[in-house]
């Protein structure tokens, strides 16, 4: 084995030993993003609204609009005015329905949403925190501004335990 290899690995077995592990022995990190999940009425945290195949929330469709479509000022204040004035669902998605085909939009879908937490598919496998932490601040652009590193169990992984036990008891000090 190069000593380069040998000195990574002494590295590597001294980041597992001292990592902070979340009470999860022998973790394999990951990253926990987010993302909004359609629920029935009246259990949302927010509303999100669809149009062009984007999904915003309902301030950032009210934004994106002004900046994408070129709504006169008065146009804008308008649709917040009536957007601020709803009081049902149905009412609103009409709003924003006239709003779509008044500027040639496609169709717009108003929906009630929650935020929930997902373990990327993308982003699994991380032997440390730090190298997972180091993935999401490289890539935050491809997460929500939420998301974090999170450590999964690999106890019923015996060939993973078995690799970073060798990993964390070999003395690689002593092999360098």
């Amino acid at each position: 084995m190069k000593q380069e290899d040998k000195k990574f690995l002494a590295e590597l077995a001294h980041e597992l030993n001292t990592q902070d592990n979340c009470d999860t022995r022998n973790p394999i990190w990951c990253i926990m993003d987010k993302h909004w999940v359609r629920v029935a009425e009246g259990c949302g945290d927010e509303y999100r609204v669809v149009c062009d195949e984007v999904d915003y929330s309902l301030c950032g469709f009210a934004m994106n609009v002004v900046d994408d479509w070129e709504l006169k000022e008065e146009d804008n204040s308008l649709l917040l005015d009536e957007i601020g004035s709803c009081t049902t669902t149905d009412e609103l998605e009409n709003i924003l329905e006239e709003y779509c085909v008044d500027y040639r939009r496609g169709s717009v879908f108003l929906y009630e949403a929650t935020l929930e937490d997902f373990i990327s598919h993308d982003a699994t496998g991380f032997l440390t925190k730090k190298s997972a932490e180091e993935h999401l601040r490289l890539n935050a652009h491809h997460y929500h501004k939420e998301a974090r590193a999170y450590a999964l169990s690999a106890w019923r992984n015996p060939v993973f335990e078995k690799l970073i036990n060798i990993i964390k008891e070999t003395k690689w000090e002593e092999e360098i």
